[in-house]
């Protein structure tokens, strides 16, 4: 039984010294980067009194990631810019800050990123989903309101939410 105790022991090391090497990698890694739409800028982005304070909130934490209105929760019907917004955080933050790690995407490629990593039911799957949304700098999710009335989906966006928050990370949902 000691012996057993001892290849655990080690097992149980031998993963925090893996963890470490990760982070080590991940911290010397390229920085991940979301296509975002060239069309979709700060300066062609027409403001209006119904959206000047949601565009000023916006340029304002494309200069300041993580320092200014975080997290930042945008709400809106349907064609008011939103997404044009997110855009233009995301191609202001490619050229002013490069290193950065920043994640553009619709609810329903975090649902179905999320659904195939159980689909797949390896533990490897859940990890590179934990990874893929939770080392990111930014995250942005578009048309979050699709999550409504799906638990699973509620509960691993909390726990992502949460985790990226309590590591000063930059979060935007819309």
């Amino acid at each position: 039984r000691e012996e057993e105790q001892k290849k655990t022991d080690f097992t149980k090391e031998n993963a925090k010294e893996i963890a470490k090497e990760i982070k080590k990698i991940m911290n010397n890694a390229p920085a991940m980067k979301s296509k975002f739409n060239k069309k979709y800028t700060f300066d062609n982005f027409v403001v209006g009194k119904s959206n000047q304070v949601v565009c000023a909130a916006m340029q304002g934490v494309a200069e300041h990631p993580s320092m200014r209105f975080n997290p930042l929760f945008i709400y809106g019907g349907a064609g008011l810019g939103k997404t044009h917004l997110l855009h233009a955080v995301g191609n202001y933050l490619s050229e002013h800050n490069p290193e950065l790690n920043v994640l553009y995407v619709t609810c329903e490629k975090f649902t179905n990123d999320f659904v195939e990593s159980i689909r797949n039911g390896k533990e490897k799957s859940n990890l590179d989903f934990r990874e893929k949304y939770r080392t990111v700098d930014v995250l942005m999710i578009d048309d979050i309101q699709f999550i409504s009335n799906k638990t699973g989906i509620q509960e691993e966006f909390f726990h992502t939410f949460n985790d990226l928050y309590q590591n000063n990370k930059q979060i935007i949902i819309a």
